[in-house]
């Protein structure tokens, strides 16, 4: 049982990541918007007794049966029949007639059978036509091609024959004939005339196929907000053909509505995993700390689920929901980089529950990167709203932009979309600062306005110090002067690190006499202790400095300056003691906690502080001196890896040595010599 506990403590933290992930999911799919069944009731030429309905998306209506049915009986009705034709040789037919009837002609003209020549004369009328063989007769009134290996002729209604056609067509070129002897003609012709072209089934049903094929219903294109009904007005039957095609699409979305959820689950889920992987390789301190986890998400589920409502009960509305507030409070609390990260979650959770998914996608995630670069200041209302008004610009020019890509004209406009930017502005600069100031009590964390409370020296804390141990404190307005300085060179958070400054010896009020800048009587209690001991007190003052941070509820953002302001490092004055008395000294002894500095500003401070402690031990500083000095300083924290994990590049370094090296230069009212000056 011990065992099971201890495991569970052992992974409380992952635990709780993982209950964190699982309900916020929950959460989100419980909001994720279903579409309503269609509440309308109708039929053609029944007025419209609901107030008027207008397209909620855009979709598209197919054409009535019964036109497309029409339109294929016109091409079953027109569909030409395609005959091939068929080698014959026409003398060796008409000869065989000829010479059947020769031997029994009694009936002469001018020296030859008169039959004969009749005969002739028909035949040649007759094989100016194609003699046309296996025609269905359902196809004798269509258009009849002729096929000729690849080419194609169109015959007119009297260029082909089929053969039931010859017998009328002989009668009537053979009516100058004594009845026996026609018939007798007749009978030859029937008797040995061949065909000259047959009906092509396979050409012609191909054809006949491909035609029906391209009968396909014509689709009539509806877009999001035109109008389909209105109120008392009688229903057509486009009208009801588009209201079923309304009807079918919501009925549709409900039967799928279970794949929908497993497929918003799984999306979900890899975004919050890539996300928490993301702090664990580059955000270790937001990632183990279960209260800065915890307000991320609180933000992303905050504006989701106002998207997921207001599309759900108001779908118009739903540009008016003020997404912005979600990467700028992020930002507020943490960074840029973590609060684009959550920018990009939001925006693709908050995509999936709206109708319009590229428009909104599009729409806030450029809003959001506005509003990231433009309110890096929250110190003041006026200075929010100015950027807020910004972000509203780029809402509509983004907006605006889309649009025209879509449409290709100004029509898809709808200008009521340019009065929701609005509003959702105004809502963000409604909600920002009380939503701010409401997580720092919840999460013990702090904003721009937290900080700019946290700078009155007349605060008890800060007081306590200045009465304590005034000479720490003296050091740390110094230092706060020299970090803050170095901040605004490199584009840090200044604020931020002249608060880090102020509040990051607090832990030597404690124990004031024990450190140098408060020895004002010339007693020095280290003379009376082995050195070990006092690197003990010297140390201790980084965690009795945690202890009262936390006990005064100092933010965690503070408390880091606190806790990494020496990093690693060694206390090498009492080190060095050590070595001489004994050379087997143990270095862990003499070292502070940690961790190192791990972001611009924690690094800042570990600079500004060495160096500032250090140059008091300049008695008579020189230009010289000061430089050497910074560069000491500096080369030995990096030589000893106490930057490593800072963000700080070394041209970033270089330039804080300059600001510095010109700080203590202006501090020690150092000039240069001039010729002739003494």
């Amino acid at each position: 049982m011990k065992g099971r506990l201890s495991d569970i403590f052992r992974y409380s933290t992952h635990i709780y990541k993982a209950v964190l992930v699982a309900g916020s999911v929950l959460v989100l799919l419980y909001f994720f918007p279903q579409r309503e069944s269609f509440p309308y009731r109708y039929a053609k030429g029944q007025l419209w007794r609901y107030p008027d309905l207008y397209a909620p998306m855009d979709f598209s209506v197919d054409e009535a049966a019964d036109a497309v049915r029409k339109r294929k009986d016109s091409v079953l009705q027109t569909t030409p029949a395609f005959i091939r034709e068929i080698p014959v040789d026409t003398q060796a037919v008409f000869r065989r007639i000829a010479g059947e009837l020769r031997p029994a002609s009694r009936w002469q003209l001018f020296g030859k059978p008169a039959s004969v020549k009749a005969a002739h004369q028909a035949f040649s009328a007759l094989y100016r036509h194609q003699i046309v063989r296996g025609m269905p007769d359902s196809l004798l009134r269509h258009p009849v091609w002729l096929r000729r290996g690849k080419q194609v002729m169109m015959l007119d209604s009297t260029g082909f024959l089929t053969l039931e056609g010859i017998k009328p067509f002989l009668e009537k070129h053979l009516d100058k004939l004594p009845p026996d002897e026609r018939r007798r003609v007749m009978a030859a012709f029937f008797k040995h005339v061949k065909p000259t072209a047959e009906f092509d089934d396979a050409y012609t049903r191909k054809f006949l196929t491909t035609a029906l094929e391209s009968v396909r219903p014509a689709k009539k294109f509806y877009y999001k907000g035109e109008r389909l009904a209105s109120t008392g007005e009688r229903l057509s039957d486009a009208q009801v053909r588009a209201l079923d095609t309304l009807k079918q699409i919501y009925a549709r979305d409900q039967r799928n509505f279970g794949w929908i959820r497993l497929g918003f689950v799984l999306i979900v889920l890899t975004l919050f995993a890539l996300f928490l992987f993301y702090l664990y390789l580059y955000e270790e301190p937001i990632y183990t700390n279960n209260a800065a986890l915890t307000l991320i998400f609180i933000n992303i589920l905050l504006v989701s689920v106002m998207v997921f409502v207001v599309q759900r009960y108001w779908p118009f509305y739903v540009f008016a929901v003020p997404f912005i507030i979600l990467p700028v409070i992020v930002q507020t609390f943490f960074n840029r980089r973590v609060a684009l990260f959550a920018l990009v979650i939001g925006v693709v959770i908050a995509s999936l529950g709206v109708t319009e998914t590229t428009t909104y996608g599009l729409v806030q995630m450029t809003a959001g990167l506005a509003a990231l670069l433009s309110m890096r200041d929250m110190t003041s209302r006026s200075q929010m709203f100015l950027s807020i008004m910004r972000v509203v610009v780029v809402y509509a020019v983004v907006y605006t932009g889309y649009m025209l890509v879509r449409q290709g004209d100004w029509a898809g406009l709808d200008w009521r979309i340019f009065l929701l930017f609005l509003l959702s502005g105004i809502l963000a600069v409604v909600l920002m600062h009380e939503l701010i100031l409401l997580f720092e009590k919840m999460f013990g964390l702090a904003s721009d306005v937290s900080l700019l409370e946290l700078l009155n020296t007349n605060n008890k804390l800060l007081r306590n110090l200045a009465e304590k141990a005034p000479g720490t404190f003296q050091h740390s307005v110094q230092v706060a002067n020299l970090a803050e300085a170095i901040a605004n060179e490199l584009g840090a958070n200044a604020l931020l690190v002249r608060v880090g400054a102020l509040y990051h010896d607090i832990g030597k009020m404690k124990n004031p006499k024990y450190f140098t800048e408060n020895q004002t009587s010339g007693i020095n209690p280290h003379e009376n202790l082995p050195p070990v001991e006092s690197a003990r007190i010297i140390i201790r003052h980084v965690l009795d400095g945690i202890e009262m941070a936390r006990k005064n509820n100092l933010p965690e953002r503070i408390i880091d300056f606190i806790r990494t302001h020496h990093g690693r490092g060694l206390v090498y004055y009492f080190y060095n003691k050590a070595k001489e008395q004994n050379e087997e000294v143990n270095p862990e002894d003499f070292r502070y906690p940690g961790p190192d500095p791990f972001s611009k500003e924690t690094a800042i401070l570990m600079m500004a502080d060495s160096v500032e402690a250090a140059s008091k031990s300049l008695a008579r500083p020189t230009a010289e001196q000061i430089d050497n000095l910074v560069d000491q300083i500096i080369e030995r924290q990096l030589q000893e890896g106490l930057l490593m994990n800072s963000d700080l590049s070394l041209k970033e370094i270089s330039k804080a040595k300059k600001v510095l090296k010109s700080k203590l230069k202006n501090i020690y009212h150092l000039r240069v010599a001039y010729p002739g000056m003494k």
